[in-house]
């Protein structure tokens, strides 16, 4: 994204980067998730959203193993894990 952007707030209220963010993964048509370093759920498109009979404004932060596997502690062989260690 050009630098003159960023931290650009829209008429919404949402950065620029939020708004590309959303209108790029939201077009995905296979469920999608955006997972902060300690696992919450900070965003996850409609497919996925529609799997899971939630709203968007309903995930609050919620984990992954929690939301996704019903789960009280993360999966042994967390996939996400990895992508965090190895960046």
């Amino acid at each position: 994204m050009h630098e003159d952007y960023r931290g650009y707030q829209g008429s919404s209220g949402k950065s620029i980067e939020a708004v590309c963010w959303n209108e790029i993964l939201g077009e995905v048509a296979d469920p999608v998730a955006v997972l902060s370093r300690d696992y919450g759920v900070l965003w996850a498109n409609r497919p996925l959203l529609e799997f899971l009979g939630l709203e968007l404004e309903h995930l609050g932060r919620q984990p992954c193993y929690e939301l996704f596997q019903k789960r009280s502690k993360r999966c042994p062989d967390c996939p996400v894990s990895l992508v965090f260690s190895s960046g």
